[in-house]
């Protein structure tokens, strides 16, 4: 299962990290591999263009297992926190294993792009703080 940063949950098949070139960086990726009867390709587009949602990826894995009386019961088995994969790379559907399935594939952003956009948003609110400002200013005149 995958949650998103909005709360959104989504059963999965399979989640795979792995490197790819992509924007002319070498990227950590995340392919998510959701079973198409579980959601929608307008759900998953939603999902897929919302960087925000895409900025914490929780990711846990359940299994059957057996307690101390011998009787199975499901327990997380894994669970893991993925910040920053905020760059769409494919949303597609696939046959997997003879069944239809999403695939959903994202890029992680940079530590400097991450800066380099807190950055930006500093220097617009500058901005836009002088120009609030200077119409304050020109006002008492």
């Amino acid at each position: 299962m995958v949650k998103f940063a909005n709360g959104k949950q989504l059963e999965t098949i399979a989640v795979y990290g792995g490197k790819q070139t992509f924007q002319n960086a070498n990227r950590g990726t995340l392919e998510i591999q959701i079973a198409a009867e579980n959601t929608t390709f307008d759900e998953l587009k939603e999902l897929y263009t919302d960087s925000a949602a895409l900025s914490e990826i929780e990711i846990t894995e359940t299994g059957i297992v057996q307690n101390e009386n011998g009787e199975n019961e499901e327990k997380v088995i894994t669970q893991s926190l993925q910040l920053n994969f905020t760059l769409p790379v494919e949303l597609a559907l696939r046959e997997i294993d003879g069944a239809q399935t999403w695939c959903v594939k994202l890029a992680q952003k940079s530590e400097i792009e991450i800066a380099q956009e807190r950055q930006a948003e500093a220097i617009n609110d500058t901005q836009l703080g002088l120009i609030e400002l200077a119409a304050m200013i020109g006002g008492e005149g």
